[in-house]
């Protein structure tokens, strides 16, 4: 191979290095910047209850969030919180929709395991969140009371005697 060869072959080589290399362009800010790398995003469309919905993606989730599900205690959440947090996983109007097509406190604790852990990067089957719930694997906050159904308050009144924190021992009291 002559000088000439030599500088065809690896004018070739280069070339094609410079087509395997993603192409960039340059942006005046980070807006512009992350505006491109949102738009080559395909989400995910999930149907619940008849539904649809974007299913939640640990992308989407903003510090902000993250930082109030870290607060919030679900075991006492309220209807509002309820919503807030619904909204913010599936979109506004996702709960009220669900309600209103007679979705279930079990469903929707399968479903929110299910949102959370997506929303938190770990994709979840369907079946691994309703196994988690049913099972018990979920956290305590997503299990259905069964003494009350109507609560997911995983605390209540069991009925069984208050176990105070001093105990004498011993006969009778003093007088």
């Amino acid at each position: 191979m002559d000088v000439e060869e030599s500088l065809q072959r690896a004018s070739e080589i280069q070339a094609d290095q410079e087509s395997d290399q993603p192409q960039t362009s340059e942006h005046e800010s980070f807006d512009a910047f992350w505006a491109e790398v949102e738009s080559a995003r395909e989400p995910e469309y999930e149907t619940i209850l008849g539904v649809t919905v974007k299913a939640p993606d640990s992308r989407d989730m903003t510090l902000q969030f993250k930082r109030e599900m870290s607060q919030m205690d679900i075991q006492n959440v309220s209807e509002e919180e309820a919503q807030r947090l619904v909204a913010k996983l599936f979109g506004d109007h996702a709960l009220e929709s669900w309600v209103d097509a007679g979705m279930s406190e079990e469903q929707f604790g399968v479903v929110v395991a299910w949102g959370i852990a997506r929303a938190s990067g770990t994709k979840m089957t369907w079946r691994e969140a309703y196994t988690a719930v049913v099972e018990g694997k979920a956290p305590e906050r997503l299990k259905p009371n069964p003494k009350n159904p109507t609560s997911n308050h995983a605390s209540g009144n069991t009925g069984g005697r208050s176990k105070g924190g001093s105990r004498r021992r011993g006969g009778r009291r003093k007088k």
